[in-house]
């Protein structure tokens, strides 16, 4: 019996064969990758910002590659202006996280960021963001990345004091 391929399984097919081309192109520029993920929390309304990125279904947060030569405070500012339109006034590191669902050599700085502004006229990028929302703690969507889960989980004791 022949299964029928609709135009959503091509398209998660190609999703997926372009982000192992990106992580193998990756091997090569970058033999170790590092990249940064940042902890947005609004304690008025126990919220947290994710993000979703167009060659995934999951939901994370809002970050990413850091360039080589670039630093930590730059890749975190452009970051979250890029993604979710913040200017980062401040914020504090909370742990570094080994992602080994992508590769062997991943690893992702993740912090909380204390205080932003907010960009006037932000527009998110049509080629890598597909949508960013606030979600309250006690109800995020059920497909969040592991690297989330586990950022989110360390910041457990922050989201409980509200």
């Amino acid at each position: 019996m022949l299964k029928v391929i609709n135009r959503r399984d091509y398209l998660n097919m190609f999703k997926k064969l372009l982000l192992r081309l990106f992580h193998i192109a990756f091997l090569f520029k970058r033999p170790l990758t590092i990249g940064m993920r940042a902890i947005c929390y609004e304690a008025g309304t126990n919220s947290v910002l994710l993000v979703q990125h167009i060659y995934t279904e999951d939901w994370s947060l809002p970050g990413g590659g850091i360039e080589t030569g670039e630093s930590f405070d730059a890749a975190l500012v452009r970051e979250l202006k890029e993604e979710a339109g913040l200017i980062c006034k401040d914020y504090q590191i909370i742990d570094i996280y080994y992602n080994n669902t992508i590769s062997k050599r991943d690893h992702v700085v993740i912090c909380i960021v204390n205080k932003w502004a907010e960009e006037i006229d932000h527009t998110r990028p049509k080629f890598e963001i597909m949508k960013t929302d606030w979600y309250q703690i006690d109800d995020l969507p059920n497909n969040i990345t592991p690297c989330t889960l586990y950022a989110l989980e360390k910041c457990n004791h922050i989201f409980s004091k509200s």
